[in-house]
């Protein structure tokens, strides 16, 4: 996405655009002028839903993140009014009413659970409630194996090869040329779950330790730096030990979250499952990735244990962003949405993209969390080509007209601080991706594991026990739903 920087200048001016085209109410009259604004490298789908309901199935919440696709017409917020207005422009352009059902969350574990069951008795049903869904795909496999999502290939409506769509997760996630479920501009969750490093910026000039803004732009941005700044910025201060205590003043390297080496691990270049030719393998035993373990570890343990870092204080109250904006640790880990969440703090932090294992690797790698949210539409759907028409001109009027304001307002002004941030944010959103085998869930309870228990030494045990299971797995899978 090259034209972030450019479009976030431009965002003042696209908000004039949002006013002064859009819509005043929940649709129109259809097949007149253009009211979503292209500047040539869009052509517009005639479509007229003759005032009919789009109605998408999302969850009503999601970690604090921005995973709405409507907003009541008396927001106030900048990004709300953004995303409000780009329905407008939608709805009149081709005469439908956005509907948006949130599925009331249940719990982390049975949320995904009791959706899938909502959407598939819908389904089996008759219906045909829904025209689009909003679902992390790998919670509930059986909505593919199963039939109750189609084949999104097949419609000529999605052009999936444009910027407004996540090409290189898209491109990850349609197997054997087949299309279940994609990612973009049309929801702004893949930006808000971007994995990322923020940095405390007086604890690294207190330290006089080198700009890793420097070292990203230069491609020097590995696990080594990170650990070598760490253990410059670790400080006991008065404290009589490093166990994280409320009130207390000593400093580690790194605040921790227990799910991250999963993404540690897919910055550094390792591949969870890779494919060949159609053919797709577990392949977590290279050298590579046990040399990415060893650094991984030094990262979870804590201060006393040759570690940089903080207690376990995941399991207290005593949050690791609370860590972090209280001046505890250097670096902390976790989503890009982590920005706004430290905004009131008095912290003047910085963004930086997940680091390589070396310096040579040719890309950073910035991962979306395993339950990033993908778009959906029911098999049963009776309008599949005209809903994707819709859908990609919200997704190009979105990339046009939110993402910019999201960047420019939502993140920068009430978040991060400094102007090179935004250079991090363009780095992180170009090499935005997710892993196969998180995607389609073939190994993520092993992930989960490795991470929990990154620190102990049976990783290779851990590998070894499920290896086979999960490579038949994936071919069961492949060989019944994907030939």
């Amino acid at each position: 996405m090259k034209r972030i920087l450019t479009l976030i200048l431009a965002s003042v001016l696209l908000l004039g655009v949002v006013c002064s085209c859009s819509g005043t109410g929940n649709g129109g009259n259809g097949g007149g002028k253009d009211v979503i604004q292209t500047d040539g490298d869009y052509k517009m789908p005639d479509v007229n839903m003759n005032g009919a309901e789009i109605k998408v199935l999302n969850p009503n919440e999601f970690a604090n993140m921005k995973i709405d696709f409507v907003v009541p017409e008396s927001a106030d917020d900048t990004l709300d009014i953004a995303i409000y207005e780009s329905n407008m422009r939608a709805q009149e352009q081709f005469n439908f009413t956005l509907v948006e059902d949130e599925f009331a969350a249940t719990g982390w574990d049975t949320t995904y659970i009791d959706m899938a069951n909502h959407f598939i008795k819908n389904v089996n049903s008759g219906d045909d409630v829904y025209d689009f869904i909003h679902f992390p795909v790998n919670q509930r496999m059986d909505l593919m194996t199963n039939g109750y999502i189609m084949d999104l290939s097949e419609l000529e409506g999605f052009q999936l090869d444009k910027p407004w769509w996540d090409t290189n997760i898209n491109k990850v996630i349609n197997i054997n040329g087949r299309q279940y479920m994609i990612s973009g501009s049309i929801n702004l969750m893949p930006y808000e779950c971007m994995t990322c490093i923020f940095f405390n910026k007086d604890i690294l000039n207190d330290n006089a330790l080198d700009s890793p803004y420097e070292m990203v732009k230069n491609g020097s941005w590995t696990l080594d730096a990170l650990i070598e700044l760490g253990q410059s910025a670790i400080n006991l201060n008065s404290d009589s030990n490093w166990w994280v205590l409320e009130g207390g003043t000593s400093v580690a390297g790194i605040g921790r979250h227990r799910d991250y080496p999963m993404f540690f691990l897919k910055s550094a270049g390792i591949d969870f499952v890779t494919e060949a030719d159609g053919d797709y393998e577990f392949s977590l035993e290279s050298d590579d990735f046990y040399s990415a373990v060893e650094k991984i570890q030094v990262l979870f343990k804590g201060c006393t244990d040759g570690g940089i870092g903080t207690g376990d204080a995941s399991a207290t109250a005593y949050h690791y962003l609370t860590l972090f904006s209280t001046n505890r640790c250097l670096f902390t880990m976790g989503e890009l949405k982590a920005g706004v969440e430290l905004r009131d703090s008095e912290v003047d932090f910085g963004l930086l993209p997940m680091p390589k294992l070396r310096a040579e690797q040719e890309n950073y790698i910035t991962t979306d969390l395993e339950r990033l949210h993908f778009i959906c539409i029911p098999s049963t759907s009776e309008d599949p080509e005209n809903v994707a028409k819709i859908l990609d001109a919200m997704a190009y009027d979105r990339y046009k007209n939110v993402v910019p304001v999201y960047y420019d307002s939502y993140i920068t002004y009430k978040g991060l601080r400094d102007e090179e941030s935004l250079d991090m944010l363009e780095i992180m959103t170009e090499t935005r991706t997710i892993d196969p085998g998180i995607a389609y869930g073939w190994c993520n309870e092993l992930l989960t594991k490795i991470s929990h228990e990154i620190t102990s030494d049976g990783i290779a045990s851990m590998i070894a026990a499920e290896k086979n299971s999960i490579n038949e797995t994936i071919d069961d899978f492949v060989e019944n739903y994907l030939n």
